[in-house]
């Protein structure tokens, strides 16, 4: 008898625990979900999971010369690019979320870090910060998120470097203000 009331104020503490727990946002899984929203007005999507990208490729049905404004190629979701910290000073976890975009039968790659506020439950985008492409700089790489300042390495292009070795380097600072992505 005494087992069983055990047991039974065991399993109500701990409903009670888990009813009070928030659930914590995955932003891979957020940033999935806008880029799944975005694929519908595609005419051909595949997807990719590999060990450290999650790709979509966005693709023409027919090889066709004018895209009519939609942007084909593959966007590549960094599983492991994530940085997470209080970015607007209310407490909760945010994240900048790194993808880069290589457009159709192009020989490019542009970089994007997504900047996702959390509310309540969810993980809300604010904007992306441009990271920069083949030579084009600066080329950024997340590096912290520290009193609410989202800090980037930058390598930016010195004269006669090549596309391939950006040789200047520098750091980069953002901040949210009034729900927009501001450069310090």
């Amino acid at each position: 008898m005494i087992n069983r009331i055990a047991l039974v104020c065991s399993l109500a503490f701990w409903a009670c625990q888990n009813q009070t727990e928030t659930h914590t946002p995955d932003p891979l899984e957020e940033v999935k979900k806008s880029f799944e929203v975005r694929s519908s007005s595609y005419d051909s999507v595949s997807v990719v999971d590999a060990d450290s990208l999650y790709t979509f490729y966005f693709l023409p049905k027919d090889t066709i010369e004018d895209m009519g404004g939609q942007l084909y190629g593959a966007f590549s979701l960094h599983k492991y690019d994530i940085l997470k910290g209080d970015i607007n000073g209310d407490g909760l976890e945010d994240a900048v979320f790194k993808y880069t975009f290589s457009p159709y039968k192009q020989n490019n790659q542009l970089t994007y870090f997504k900047i996702l506020l959390r509310k309540e439950d969810t993980l809300q985008e604010v904007g992306e910060i441009f990271g920069g492409a083949n030579c084009e700089g600066p080329q950024l790489s997340a590096k912290e998120i520290r009193s609410g300042n989202m800090v980037f390495h930058a390598l930016d292009y010195a004269s006669g470097d090549p596309c391939s070795s950006p040789s200047l380097k520098s750091t980069m600072t953002f901040k949210i203000e009034n729900q927009k992505i501001v450069k310090l």
